[in-house]
């Protein structure tokens, strides 16, 4: 139950991630360059996220039912699909592939990490890297994980063409409207894995340092761990809050209000978060950094 209840906020997690990054993409007002000659400071971990798979989210022997259905989803659709009863179309045309892909992006495990930086003076909007990475078992599940991927892609008849990565052999880059999405396989510091990645991302390896370290107790048996770090979001949310300014009169005010109660800012709060299970029970930890100096504020 612990388990679940941690997948379901860390998913929400992810959709908060998610529309962040979304608003930082729409263009904005004209801001002020950085002097010429200044150094950008790097981006910083913003939001990150980390999972162990199926047999840490279900670690109990108790669950070893729902372990194993689960690992069987992919064989059960392809034996639906096959059903000679089975009258939908829609379904008979699903390829094996996807299934395959789908089977095994809900059993592997997973870690996400985004960085946010300093409003770009070209484009107006906050630099930010995004890392999506999915721990496979070995360098031949990596590679058929791809070839895979690279048969939807052809059946879907994209208009992008992807070229071999610049930076990464295994990886492909792939120019979109938005700037170059590098995907594919590629052997981490802990094995194979596949990703996705975008925007400023120097080592995809990072992720895993702006993750919490896991208690002495559960460290044997880790489920998921996440980050969130407000603070850090200080570039988009002073860009939002300038806009806000702009469309509602009240703008300033409510920005001040949430400065006030720790949510944007540069002293804004982290939240860090770890949960897996001790020999006889689940632990979820949650840790709020720079709360006291907000508790009057916050109530």
């Amino acid at each position: 139950m612990t388990s679940l209840r941690t997948l379901r906020r860390l998913t929400a997690g992810v959709a908060v991630a998610t529309l962040t990054l979304c608003s930082a993409l729409i263009p904005t007002a004209p801001v002020r360059a950085q002097d010429e000659g200044a150094e950008a400071s790097p981006p910083r971990p913003v939001f990150a996220i980390e999972h162990t798979g199926l047999a840490g989210l279900f670690p109990d022997e108790k669950d070893a039912g729902l372990r194993a259905a689960l690992s069987m989803l992919g064989v059960r659709l392809k034996e639906i699909k096959a059903d000679p009863s089975m009258d939908d179309e829609e379904i008979r045309q699903i390829p094996d592939e996807a299934i395959d892909l789908v089977d095994t992006l809900l059993t592997s495990p997973m870690r996400m990490g985004v960085t946010l930086g300093e409003i770009d003076p070209n484009t107006n909007a906050p630099r930010f890297g995004v890392v999506l990475s999915f721990g496979l078992e070995g360098e031949r599940a990596a590679t058929t994980f791809d070839r895979d991927v690279e048969r939807i892609r052809a059946m879907a008849d994209m208009p992008f063409t992807p070229e071999p990565s610049e930076r990464w052999a295994t990886m492909h880059d792939l120019a979109m409207p938005f700037g170059v999405l590098t995907y594919g396989p590629r052997r981490a510091s802990d094995g194979w894995r596949y990703e996705l990645i975008y925007g400023e991302v120097e080592n995809p390896d990072a992720v895993v340092s702006y993750l919490p370290k896991f208690g002495a107790d559960i460290r044997d048996a880790p489920a998921a761990r996440g980050m969130l770090d407000l603070a850090a979001l200080t570039p988009l949310s002073e860009m939002m809050g300038g806009m806000l300014s702009m469309f509602a009169p009240q703008g300033g005010e409510i920005m001040q209000q949430m400065r006030d109660s720790g949510f944007v800012g540069p002293e804004a709060m982290t939240v860090d978060l770890t949960s897996g299970c001790s020999e006889t029970r689940g632990v979820e930890r949650w840790v709020v950094h720079r709360a006291g100096r907000y508790a009057e504020a916050l109530g």
